[in-house]
């Protein structure tokens, strides 16, 4: 990870200097670049939790969703009709957070946590500033179950 880290640390203080500069657009293209970034690496990583709703469909319907990626869903929910690869803490305050505490990268990437929720769920959710992600949930009635 530590060329990840790198590249993440170097897009954040480059999507500082666009925007210390006044620099919209290329502020808005290299942000857009930082989310795609740490999204990708969510992408590679076993899920940390599952609501205990979407265990319950899951169990159901025959599947492990901790077996599952974002990337893989397809295999056992065509159209994303009824799970969602729900980011605990969202990519927007993480960027947020790294725009704050630019030395501190490495650390906020490792507090991300993701996992599956259902759609329903996450409609309860507010979708960014979140402040303590553990207690949204308990507010939105979400209880998880951990890997």
């Amino acid at each position: 990870m530590e060329f990840l880290y790198k590249h993440i640390r170097e897009t954040v203080q480059n999507l500082l200097a666009a925007e210390k500069a006044g620099n919209a657009l290329e502020a808005r293209i290299i942000k857009a670049t930082l989310n795609t970034a740490i999204r990708k690496w969510g992408d590679y990583e076993k899920p940390h939790f599952v609501s205990v709703k979407a265990q319950e469909v899951a169990d159901r319907i025959g599947v492990n969703l901790f077996d599952y990626t974002w990337p893989t869903q397809y295999k056992f929910d065509k159209g994303r009709k009824i799970f969602i690869m729900e980011h605990k803490y969202p990519v927007s305050d993480m960027i947020a957070d790294m725009k704050q505490n630019p030395d501190n990268i490495e650390e906020i990437m490792k507090s991300s946590e993701f996992g599956w929720i259902l759609k329903t769920e996450d409609k309860r959710l507010p979708s960014y500033n979140r402040g303590d992600h553990d207690s949204v949930y308990e507010e939105a009635n979400i209880e998880l179950i951990r890997r």
